[in-house]
């Protein structure tokens, strides 16, 4: 939030050994920015959410953290993990209510609009529900192209003890190009 990241490439950015390369995506076209292939230290790296294999743009209002582990370490991870991995974790509801709008604008027609709702459901918190969800649209200033993104990430938390917790969650992601 604090760099106006509007996805995890975005903040991976500030990473040293981390670089991001758009131009060896296979069946994509040059430069697309939504397919960028992670590099760590120069060898390809995994991107997952929540230990599981991720193959589109993550919205940050759907993160709540951001674990990088570079080099053979993130072999735990499977296959293509060997370079390294980027491993996002979900927003998970907390044990007291927690709500949040924003709105950002910028050049080139940008404009996002972003919610979370969060809490309990059941006092004392073992079950919670999170809502977190954002709308955005620009224009792009090298592909001529407007794009408008709407993202909805509802997530159910069951907690069973203090280190035992179960996620149900669901990401839809809805994209427009003209």
């Amino acid at each position: 939030r604090d760099i106006g990241a509007l996805d995890v490439r975005d903040a991976l950015e500030y990473i040293s050994g981390v670089q991001l390369d758009t131009t060896t995506a296979v069946n994509s076209s040059r430069d697309n920015p939504e397919n960028t292939t992670i590099l760590i230290r120069g060898i390809s790296a995994a991107m997952k959410k929540d230990g599981f294999a991720r193959f589109v743009p993550m919205d940050p209002i759907t993160i709540s953290r951001v674990d990088i582990i570079k080099g053979p370490g993130g072999a735990l991870y499977g296959q293509n993990g060997t370079g390294g991995v980027v491993n996002v974790g979900s927003v998970t509801a907390g044990r007291r209510p927690v709500g949040r709008l924003g709105a950002s604008f910028g050049s080139f027609g940008f404009r996002r609009s972003e919610f979370l709702w969060s809490g309990p459901l059941i006092p004392g918190g073992a079950i919670g529900f999170a809502l977190p969800g954002s709308y955005q649209t620009t224009r792009s200033n090298a592909m001529y192209y407007k794009m408008d993104t709407f993202v909805m990430n509802p997530a159910l938390t069951m907690r069973f003890g203090p280190n035992t917790s179960l996620l149900a969650s669901i990401e839809s992601r809805f994209n427009t190009r003209d």
